[in-house]
């Protein structure tokens, strides 16, 4: 399960320098890079401190304990805790998709949240491995149920399903590159997978010799889909095997870095394995515990 322990120690390492947009910010704040868990640069999180998780991190949380609860996994369980979960913990930041998710909640006349915030995709990334082993259009429509309960916006839930693709070729023996090129091949409802990567092949292929930040910051460092899942791809080619560069890269490249690490380091654990680096940093993460037993359980039932 460190493709798990990987998406919580991504989120943790980014909640420092979460949702600065700011490089030359950032720069100043980690002169040596973003290399440990920190206590929030921004007025962002305001509540958290280093080895706590963003908001995104909370989610996944809670998806973990909604699983233990009722093993390998149930939407309807996730849906109870995640609604509970907010509406009595004000330490997490409600964005827009929670907010807009909770009033329907309450009022089901009220519309569907639309958000394509890419954070609905990433967190989708946490049921594969707890689905593994099952039917792999199973595991898809998983995916996509669970983030269109927060995330309606057509392309990011069929995004959902491109990194779910990704991943379960990745379990299957595919290399990152390989399983990254054929999952975007796929034809999805919305999502024009493969024009995204052409995007970032061009971008790789012109840009070589310069500053992979300044690159970031070109192709868009929003929580939005268009700009956060082009460079993802972008990360997941540049760096391929070596996760520790791609995440200081991802966390110091600012933005809603968050949203963006959680995939990356799931991805790339599945593909390389999990690192002394990505040990020691899971060791700074104030919920180890409460993750590892949450492990155990579910791998238990």
């Amino acid at each position: 399960m460190n493709t798990i322990r990987a998406a919580f120690v991504a989120d943790a390492l980014c909640l420092g320098p979460h949702w600065v947009y700011d490089q030359e910010k950032l720069l100043q704040a980690y002169p040596d890079g973003v290399t440990t868990t920190t206590a929030p640069v921004s007025e962002y999180h305001s509540e958290k401190k280093a080895g706590d998780f963003t908001h995104y991190g909370d989610q996944l949380l809670i998806a973990l304990r909604s699983a233990a609860a009722n093993p390998p996994w149930s939407q309807d369980s996730f849906e109870k805790e995640w609604e509970n979960y907010f509406r009595e913990n004000s330490s997490s930041y409600a964005n827009g998709a929670t907010r807009e998710t909770l009033t329907r909640l309450t009022d089901p006349t009220a519309p569907e949240s639309q958000s394509n915030d890419i954070a609905g995709a990433s967190r989708s990334l946490l049921i594969p491995p707890l689905l593994e082993g099952q039917e792999a259009d199973a595991i898809i429509q998983a995916a996509r149920t669970q983030t269109a309960f927060t995330h309606g916006d057509a392309e990011t839930i069929d995004t959902a399903e491109l990194f779910t693709r990704i991943l379960l070729g990745l379990q299957n023996g595919t290399t990152l590159v390989e399983s990254l090129e054929e999952s975007c091949r796929h034809r999805y409802g919305t999502l024009d997978a493969q024009s995204y990567l052409e995007k970032v092949k061009n971008y790789l292929a012109a840009n070589e010799s310069r500053d992979p930040l300044h690159i970031a910051k070109e192709i868009g460092l929003s929580c939005h889909t268009p700009d956060a899942l082009p460079l993802i791809l972008y990360t997941l080619l540049r760096f391929n095997d070596d996760l520790e560069a791609a995440l200081k890269f991802t966390a110091l490249a600012g933005g809603d870095n968050a949203a963006r690490a959680i995939p990356i380091a799931i991805l790339m654990t599945s593909a390389s394995g999990w690192s002394e680096f990505m040990e020691t940093l899971f060791s700074q993460v104030n919920a180890q515990p409460t993750i590892d037993q949450l492990l155990v359980e579910i791998g238990s039932n």
